[in-house]
């Protein structure tokens, strides 16, 4: 966990008052129950899974490394997340190949869950890259939306669509 808590650190803080004394996905989504007028979706985070089964190394995932992230996804499904989201601009998320995406991805069909990514790349190839991925969903048959700057609409707004970058 203070691996996980220098990382987000890095991007939204460490706030103070934030109790960290959660150890499972139904634990930190019961933090919400009764709290909050709005509907919760949380999203298993694939550079977490990453981190934890890879470490931050430039490298595939190892079959039982795969194995361990499939799992934790089921896990996370069966204890309320809706979907996988990935980071695929940032360590360790980057170092994922495409075949890594699909096999997690994979696990998340008999729970109707779906694919959230950020994008590898916003350069020149950026279409090139979306058309791409969204080839490979289509064709594994598992629902993905895009997540951009706006991604709290993308995840709660209806059913996802084939449309990933």
């Amino acid at each position: 966990m203070s691996q996980l808590r220098k990382q987000l650190a890095g991007w939204n803080d460490d706030p103070s008052g934030f109790d960290w004394n959660f150890r499972s996905i139904s634990e930190y989504l019961a933090r919400f129950d009764d709290r909050v007028a709005i509907n919760v979706a949380y999203l298993v985070p694939h550079g977490t899974l990453r981190m934890m089964a890879v470490g931050m190394d430039d490298r595939p995932a190892t079959p039982r490394e795969l194995d361990r992230m499939k799992q934790w996804i089921a896990e996370g499904m069966v204890e309320g997340a809706v979907g996988l989201s990935s980071g695929l601009t940032y360590v360790p998320g980057m170092f994922a190949t495409d075949d890594e995406l699909v096999e997690l991805c994979k696990v998340l069909g008999p729970y109707g869950g779906y694919y959230c990514p950020h994008h590898r790349n916003y350069g020149f190839t950026r279409s090139r890259r979306t058309r791409a991925a969204s080839r490979w969903h289509d064709a594994r048959g598992f629902p993905c939306t895009s997540r951009t700057r706006t991604s709290a609409s993308n995840a709660t707004a209806g059913a996802p669509r084939s449309s990933c970058p």
